[in-house]
């Protein structure tokens, strides 16, 4: 639902908001944005994959080290 990236400087800070994510997707998103910025993987073939829905062909999931689940909204249906 939601995807934002703010450079504070020394790090970058990325927030995702979604009704709900698959295992390690988060991660694999970050993993996709950093090695694109290294350019060390394309962009292009990221957004093919995401289009079709792909479960593989991403690069590794990033190391859970940096990362910070702050929140879980609950609905009430």
């Amino acid at each position: 639902q939601r995807f934002d990236i703010e450079d504070q400087g020394a790090v970058w800070a990325i927030d995702i908001e979604g009704d709900g994510f698959l295992r390690h997707m988060v991660r694999k998103l970050v993993s996709v944005l950093v090695l694109a910025g290294l350019g060390e993987y394309d962009p292009a073939r990221a957004v093919e994959l995401l289009h079709a829905g792909a479960e593989r062909g991403t690069p590794k999931a990033a190391p859970p080290e940096g990362l910070t689940l702050v929140r879980i909204h609950r609905s009430n249906t």
